[in-house]
């Protein structure tokens, strides 16, 4: 055979797709988060080999693409919280997010266990680094108290007047461990309501590490709305690793417009580094 001809054989299997190089054939790792009315969606994609963070495309059918192939129909997924298996979900067709939105789409599926909590969950493609299995959860102890305290009194630092912190609302604590249970920790979100208005006045999001008799605040995620509308908030929802510890957390930000995600690394003085924001949607404004 022609150096030629063979030239033009390859050419054409790289066309139709029948033939690709070994580093196109190899997909990154993906992170998602599964919410159990809507469906699967792509947070961040991680190089399985040095571990870097890339954010979805938002070109749709780019999109489409890479996550039909990552994840083919009728895939199951095990869907995790703080190392613990949660529920399953199974793959169906990958579709745009919403009417009016842009972002990376989601898969639509099914869950198999109903979920009235609606809680968000965390799910791996078959290649992310990392366990997804690990004691992470730590329901042994309540925070309750210490976690309305400490929201309390960020509030008081940050300014809002007593009348207005009558109005706190706690939406939810969730304890968990990191670095194999070394270092327990809880996350507290809240808001405070704004009179008439449908969205909170104030949101806040705290992370408080238990160290000896002490809490220590960790992360503190604050915004003031001050009559705009946009209705922010931010939630925990796991922690994760991309290697052999579990040093990583992923949070979810919203307002009446979008949704996106933020990853962050604990350092060795036990603070929070942001390695990622992206991934979600944003919509037009009805």
């Amino acid at each position: 055979m022609s150096a030629r001809l063979l030239a033009g054989l390859i050419a054409g299997l790289l066309a139709f797709g029948h033939f690709l190089p070994v580093a196109a054939a190899e997909l990154h790792a993906a992170l998602y988060v599964g919410y159990p009315m809507e469906g699967l969606e792509p947070v961040v994609l991680v190089d399985p080999d040095s571990q870097k963070l890339i954010p979805p495309s938002r070109e749709f059918r780019s999109a489409q693409d890479f996550f039909q192939k990552s994840l083919p129909l009728s895939s199951e997924l095990e869907l995790f919280q703080n190392g613990e298996v949660k529920n399953l979900f199974t793959s169906g067709p990958y579709q745009f997010s919403q009417d009016r939105c842009t972002g990376s789409g989601l898969f639509q599926g099914q869950f198999k266990h109903s979920d009235k909590s609606l809680m968000p969950l965390l799910a791996f493609s078959s290649t992310f680094p990392g366990p997804r299995k690990y004691p992470g959860a730590y329901p042994s102890q309540r925070f309750d108290q210490i976690a309305r305290q400490l929201t309390l009194e960020t509030y008081q630092k940050r300014g809002v007047k007593a009348a207005q912190l009558k109005q706190l609302r706690i939406r939810k604590i969730l304890p968990f461990a990191l670095d194999n249970g070394a270092s327990i920790q809880f996350a507290v979100s809240s808001v405070i309501g704004s009179g008439a208005s449908a969205c909170p006045s104030h949101s806040l999001l705290l992370v408080v590490e238990k160290v000896g008799r002490r809490y220590v605040r960790r992360l503190e995620k604050y915004r003031a709305d001050q009559g705009k509308g946009a209705c922010f908030a931010y939630d925990f929802l796991s922690s994760f690793a991309t290697g052999p510890s579990v040093d990583k957390i992923l949070i979810q930000g919203s307002s009446r417009t979008a949704r996106w995600y933020e990853i962050l690394q604990r350092q060795n003085l036990g603070a929070y580094k942001t390695l990622y924001t992206g991934g979600g949607r944003s919509c037009q404004r009805l």
